[in-house]
């Protein structure tokens, strides 16, 4: 492969990446949205409905991202004088920051809709 090809590569998969990380940030927006508007009328069954499909959409949208991640890190550790003079790019891997962003969103996100909630059987309970 010519380093042409190669910073081809790179820009796909980094652009594969960003697209996969826009629809988690869709996904996980539309999921605390849900929460926050009608999380605390929602049955047990409609919450591990939406919980579950978030789960699933977020997941898989997740993964798809890690792997580009992951394929753009070989080819640039592969070709390491394309990207020599860009170190946002090169100064740290992106997969371990990725994937601590993503795993506490969805954290974060079940808390968030749990403890609406908690809101409501609580004030049921007053």
């Amino acid at each position: 492969m010519s380093e042409a090809e190669a910073l081809e590569f790179i820009m796909l998969a980094s652009a594969n990446a960003i697209a996969s990380f826009a629809l988690y940030v869709t996904f996980t927006t539309a999921y605390l949205t849900a929460a926050f508007f009608v999380g605390s009328r929602l049955t047990s069954f409609q919450l591990v409905a939406v919980s579950m499909l978030f789960l699933i959409a977020s997941t898989s949208v997740a993964v798809s991202c890690l792997a580009q991640i992951t394929a753009f890190e070989k080819a640039v550790s592969t070709y390491p004088t394309i990207l020599n003079s860009l170190p946002l790019w090169t100064a740290f891997s992106w997969f371990p920051a990725m994937s601590l962003v993503m795993i506490a969103g969805l954290v974060s996100s079940f808390y968030f809709m749990f403890s609406t909630r908690r809101e409501k059987n609580g004030a049921e309970n007053t």
